[in-house]
């Protein structure tokens, strides 16, 4: 029975301004939820959540444990293919529970359970939209002494404790806020009492302490930048000093080329933070910023609202227990691009300085040795596709968001094509930037998507894609393209890029711009870059090829938090501070603390109510009065729904 999660779910999705509206299966429908075409989770737009737990196949079987075991398995196969053949497209999150101890269930169909549930998670892992929500740590995540309640599941099938519910609605609540969000992008990090103990400025690199707790928040730091953030580093204190540490501490576990930026200077942390934001291209609601001192985070929340601040706690053994509490640095996935995000970053830099020295833009696009690969999109790259039109803001023609299965279907209609843009220089390999999705309508080639990430911009690769794309023309004897452009608050570069560059604006409908551009009209050849049209990049200059690490919360280690059951979070402006909600996980830490969110009866569970009526036997009055004690719902009739 999941029913108990909802309350818990609403009332975070209200604290992060999101609406919801929670659907529950009949119970113990899974199966035909799955596969029935009609079905609430076949028809479903929005999110899937799928909660199995294979102990409950078993739950009133009283045979020997090695027809358990048989059972399971026979079972699972079955789950599996319908899991494998389920209808709809939503995304599907599903549920992983920790597993009762051996002395309740045997220990060989313990074991069995256990391969199953590892056998499960892989399946997630390799399934496209479907992703894995871990609860198995839950218990140790928000001190939770009891998992399981023996009386409420024999008596309702509700296994867990109120607790342990609380947890998993607010588990689920983290992932839909993940799954809904752009990412945050960029961490800012104070060094004195932050990244070590001690003033470097004062005691000197040998003078400072990396001890244990500070090495794990290091370690944690790390397991974020691989996941694709950008490390920064945002200090008051002489830059020799700083990087001294760096160089001649034994302890340190973050080194100079894990970073992406730094200011290192005696100006205001808001502004340098602005800096580095302008330097990196990002907008400043893409930053979280750390430090220890109550008066640098008040002064960047004040001065640059936009920015996620972030106050260690005052006791180092507690930081990353802190940071496992903060949403903000969650990953739904992490592609190949994204583990190499810090070194492009890098790469950036050297180019700038190239820019510097050039007398001109042709000259500097020639020095770089721009080359630029158009070719179909395969399968293997549906995640970074979809990923690129869910971030892509600036050069974009229509902003519109794509999942992967729509990525994938898309590919497979007639007179469409998808596209990939990859580009490479002198100075290393950007990997997929680019998207274009072109439909095919009598002698017109339509642009339903045309994207550039921002890093590759303002080196004629849009230019290389139109070469590219007038190639496609001639080969199709399409003798126009027409582009549809979206206009949104971001993407004024596309519209630059459009006025500027021979296309004619056809009409204008409400927010929308019909342009054309006459195939004849595009470069057939390009002198700055090097196409590659339908061929991949030289070998020398190809990226490494997709992969895909599923992010959690629960990836990290979890470190017990003994020294208090609370986080204390600084009073601010919450008016003009635009990531308020990301305190909150911090206030309700703990299982204790999550019961007694203010969560009011008519918010509870939103649950669709009939006309009332009483409990008519013993059995329904005790189901009820559980349901009465759970919920905290006063008049609860049999027919009522959760």
């Amino acid at each position: 029975t999941a029913e108990p999660i909802a309350r818990y779910v609403n009332w975070w999705m209200r604290e992060f301004d999101r609406k919801v509206d929670i659907v529950f299966a009949p119970y113990n429908q899974v199966f035909q939820e799955l596969l029935e075409e009609e079905s609430a989770f076949s028809t479903n737009t929005g999110i899937n959540l799928l909660f199995t737990r294979f102990e409950d196949w078993i739950r009133d079987d009283e045979s020997g444990d090695a027809d358990k075991v048989e059972k399971l398995e026979r079972y699972f196969r079955e789950f599996l293919a319908a899991f494998q053949n389920r209808k709809g497209t939503a995304a599907c999150f599903c549920g992983l529970f920790p597993l009762p101890e051996a002395e309740f269930v045997g220990q060989a169909v313990r074991d069995k359970l256990v391969e199953l549930n590892l056998l499960f998670k892989r399946e997630i892992e390799e399934t496209g939209n479907a992703f894995v929500l871990d609860f198995r740590e839950l218990d140790r995540l928000y001190q939770i002494p009891v998992v399981f309640d023996p009386i409420q599941d024999a008596a309702g099938h509700m296994p867990f404790t109120e607790e342990y519910y609380a947890a998993l609605g607010t588990a689920c609540a983290r992932k839909i806020v993940n799954w809904s969000r752009q990412p945050f992008k960029a961490i800012v990090l104070d060094c004195d009492n932050t990244l070590w103990k001690g003033i470097c400025g004062e005691d000197g690199a040998a003078g400072v302490t990396v001890d244990e707790h500070y090495r794990n928040l290091q370690h944690w730091l790390l397991s974020r930048q691989q996941e694709g953030m950008l490390l920064l580093l945002c200090s008051k204190n002489n830059e020799a000093d700083v990087w001294e540490v760096f160089e001649k501490n034994p302890g340190m576990v973050i080194t100079k080329e894990h970073l992406a930026g730094w200011r290192l200077n005696w100006e205001p942390k808001s502004e340098n933070i602005r800096a580095l934001a302008e330097e990196l291209n990002l907008g400043l609601e893409s930053f979280i910023f750390i430090d220890d001192s109550p008066a640098e985070t008040a002064e960047v929340s004040h001065h640059a609202p936009e920015v996620l601040a972030l106050r260690l706690p005052a006791e180092p053994e507690r930081f990353t227990s802190y940071l496992n509490h903060v949403w903000a640095f969650d990953r739904l996935k992490v592609t190949a691009e994204d583990r190499e995000r810090t070194r492009l970053y890098q790469q950036e830099k050297r180019r700038e300085a190239v820019r510097t020295e050039s007398l001109s833009l042709s000259d500097f696009i020639r020095q770089l040795k721009l080359n630029v690969a158009v070719n179909p999109f395969t399968a293997a790259e549906a995640e970074r596709v979809s990923q690129l039109t869910q971030r892509t803001n600036q050069f974009n023609l229509s902003t519109q968001r794509r999942s992967e299965a729509e990525i994938r279907a898309l590919a497979k209609e007639p007179g469409v094509s998808v596209w990939t843009v990859e580009a490479a220089d002198r100075f290393g390999n950007y990997g997929i930037s680019g998207v274009v999705i072109t439909r095919e309508e009598e002698s017109c080639c339509v642009l339903d998507t045309f994207l550039l990430s921002c890093r590759v911009l303002g080196r004629n690769v849009e230019r290389a894609v139109m070469t590219a794309l007038k190639r496609h023309c001639v080969e199709r004897r399409l003798s126009v393209i027409r582009a549809e452009y979206r206009a949104t608050a971001k993407n004024k570069p596309m519209r630059a890029f459009l006025e500027s560059g021979g296309w004619e604006k056809k009409t204008q409908r409400e927010d929308v711009r019909v342009f054309e551009l006459s195939v004849d009209a595009i470069p057939h050849t390009l002198e700055e870059v090097e196409l590659h049209y339908r061929r991949p990049l030289p070998r020398d200059k190809a990226a490494a090829k997709p992969e895909t690490v599923r992010g959690t919360p629960s990836s990290v280690s979890f470190v017990s938090d003994n020294a208090a059951s609370f986080f204390t979070v600084d009073e601010i402006d919450e008016r003009r501070f635009v990531h308020k909600s990301y305190l909150k996980p911090l206030r309700w830490c703990t299982g204790k603390l999550l019961v007694q969110l203010p969560i009011d009866e008519t918010a509870a569970g939103d649950r669709l109510r009939a006309p009332y009526v009483p409990p008519r036997n013993h059995t329904e009055e005790t189901l009820v009065d559980i349901l009465r004690t759970l919920l905290g719902v006063e008049k609860i009739g049999i027919r009522d729904r959760f």
